[in-house]
């Protein structure tokens, strides 16, 4: 129910927000737990790293599936049109595994550590 009310278009902003700091929530404290000395700095550069990484790798596995594909569509008798994959299409899909697998692998990996220390 949650997500049906996040995935609204009049609500789509406050998704936004709200999975961005949930991600960044997350990934605080997977950093605190596995650093020691200035945790939040190397957080934060890991952090950079990390989006650089993701940026880059996105990019360019988009450009090797959608490269000659992209606004081509076939007309035939069995069917209307069949569209091919886009650029948009793929960008929204890792998007959303970001936004929903992300955070808690991120989460668990923090609680493993947690219990790691406390043993």
């Amino acid at each position: 129910m949650l997500v049906t009310y996040m995935m609204n278009s009049d609500n789509l902003e406050i998704g936004i927000i709200t999975g961005i700091w949930l991600m960044v929530q997350s990934f605080v404290i997977v950093g605190s737990t596995n650093f020691e000395g200035w945790a939040y700095i190397k957080t934060g550069f890991a952090g950079l790293v990390l989006l650089l990484s993701i940026y880059l790798i996105t990019g360019t596995a988009v450009e090797i599936l959608v490269t000659d594909l992209s606004h081509q569509v076939e007309i035939n008798s069995n069917s209307y049109s069949q569209i091919k994959p886009t650029k948009e299409m793929f960008s929204d899909i890792i998007l959303i595994a970001l936004k929903y697998a992300f955070t808690p692998i991120l989460l668990l990996i923090a609680y493993f550590k947690l219990k790691e220390k406390q043993v």
